[in-house]
């Protein structure tokens, strides 16, 4: 039975991480399925996720899920990630993400 892979990235915004984790889920080794799920793009960037579609991928998008710190959102992206994880049952889970706090200029 295949190991299970889950990839965590903060947002799918154009950049290399996208590129970084849209290559190791499509040209992982068929010993492992893989799962890889990400928040959608901020405003005022630009979406990658033409990245994943053009490899055939179909990534999870948390809406709540996002780079900024935000309680509400926060715990429900939480919750979320943990309801695919329970579900999922991975035995890896390969996080490509940071929180960081907007600092007003």
């Amino acid at each position: 039975m295949a190991k299970k892979v889950l990839r965590i990235i903060n947002r799918f915004n154009l950049g290399g991480i996208t590129y970084n984790v849209a290559y190791l889920t499509k040209y992982l080794s068929s010993d492992y399925e893989t799962m890889l799920i990400g928040g959608k793009e901020e405003e005022g960037e630009e979406s990658s996720l033409h990245i994943t579609d053009n490899l055939g991928l179909k990534p999870i998008l948390i809406e709540e899920l996002q780079r900024s710190i935000g309680f509400k959102s926060d715990y429900a992206a939480y919750k979320r990630i943990k309801q695919i994880i329970k579900e999922y049952k991975p035995d890896i889970v390969h996080t490509h993400a940071q929180k960081q706090e907007q600092l007003d200029d």
